[in-house]
């Protein structure tokens, strides 16, 4: 999760915001984060761990060896049950999306817009647009409320990608070159 999601989503995070105090945070947290992996991952593989450990900023009170750091425990003040809950809701739109697209052999590069129709606004909202659509892929979603698209988009002009939270229409238009499959 961490290495597949975190640092791929703080990525984007990184291109869009710079040197915001946002920014800042999120490195913070990926160098909480992972110092915490290898002190876990310490008894099973010390060497590796000690050397990337040693290539890391320390956190303070943290001690040079990541032999005697002190092992991490649990902290209820760093649980967010709803926060965790809504980001799981926009990551598996985004799995169904990416593997919507690898069945259509559409490539990744290729840009196309999404609508999402969805009862989860907290879940789906101008924070986490940039996560389904980052810089230099898709163009930027546009969502609405409403149990329908109300005819900005239909069944017959689009993919539609269906998870328990949401609904994503991706325009056909967008997806297939009509005039490239024309000529073959």
């Amino acid at each position: 999760m961490f290495c597949d999601w975190y640092i791929e989503l703080a990525k984007a995070r990184a291109e869009r915001e710079k040197e915001s105090e946002g920014n800042r945070i999120c490195q913070q947290v990926i160098t909480y984060v992972l110092n915490g992996i290898l002190k876990l991952l310490h008894p099973f593989m010390p060497f590796i761990t000690e050397e990337i450990f040693s290539s890391l900023p320390h956190l303070p009170g943290d001690a040079e060896s990541i032999m005697i750091s002190r092992y991490p425990t649990g902290r209820s003040d760093l649980e967010f049950p709803v926060e965790a809950g809504e980001m799981e809701r926009v990551l598996e739109l985004i799995r169904a999306i990416r593997n919507r697209r690898a069945e259509m052999n559409i490539a990744p590069s290729r840009k196309a817009a999404v609508f999402i129709e969805t009862r989860y606004a907290d879940a789906f909202n101008s924070a986490t647009a940039p996560l389904l659509c980052p810089p230099g892929r898709p163009r930027p979603a546009s969502r609405w409320r409403s149990p329908s698209p109300a005819g900005r988009v239909s069944a017959d002009t689009c993919v539609q990608v269906v998870t328990p939270a949401a609904t994503a229409y991706l325009p056909l238009s967008d997806l297939v070159d009509y005039e490239r499959r024309e000529r073959a």
